[in-house]
């Protein structure tokens, strides 16, 4: 438990400071953020990795990172502003995910790969992080711009079709294992 908590401690120095390194240079900090997780992962610094004691505790963690984060997203959403974007960021969110995920589908084909791995490859670049998405804009104090509402409208319509994605899939799943 030492160590877990010595790894943990280590990870928010890092970040820490690499937060004030890219803020001085007008960055959002959601990039040290990344970065931290690249120097500290099993590549570099060796502080994340699955197969020590410290990856259960630093899991907890970012999960609860992601959850107070869509939280604060919660409370700060506005279904009347949803509603006055809602139809374009439906048409926009519905168009840019059957775009990016037919060109990812043919792409992945075109590589040789199969129908349902190209499938996967699709679903996996047509949906954005809502999370790293909404960072930023909250970061810049973009939220509740025109540009910043159509975004989160356009990210609600993409979780909601990743949602369908995923209990299709699970559906799917499980409907091929009882036959």
């Amino acid at each position: 438990m030492g160590s877990a908590l010595l790894s943990v401690g280590l990870v928010i120095g890092i970040a820490a400071i690499l937060t004030v390194v890219v803020k001085s240079i007008k960055q959002p900090p959601i990039i040290a953020y990344i970065i931290t997780g690249v120097l500290a992962g099993p590549l570099f610094l060796n502080l994340i990795n699955l197969n020590n004691d410290s990856s259960e505790l630093i899991l907890i963690f970012a999960h609860m990172g992601v959850a107070f984060l869509l939280f604060i997203v919660g409370l700060s959403l506005d279904f009347r502003v949803l509603k006055e974007v809602g139809k374009v960021s439906a048409l926009t969110g519905f168009s840019e995910i059957l775009i990016t995920a037919g060109v990812g589908f043919l792409i992945a084909i075109s590589l040789g790969f199969g129908n349902l791995t190209g499938i996967y490859i699709a679903a996996a670049l047509a949906f954005s992080s809502t999370v790293i998405i909404v960072k930023i804009l909250s970061d810049k104090k973009e939220i509740d711009t025109l540009h910043g509402k159509l975004a989160l409208g356009i990210l609600i319509v993409e979780d909601f079709v990743a949602a369908l994605a995923l209990m299709a899939r699970s559906i799917l799943s499980i409907l091929s294992c009882s036959s």
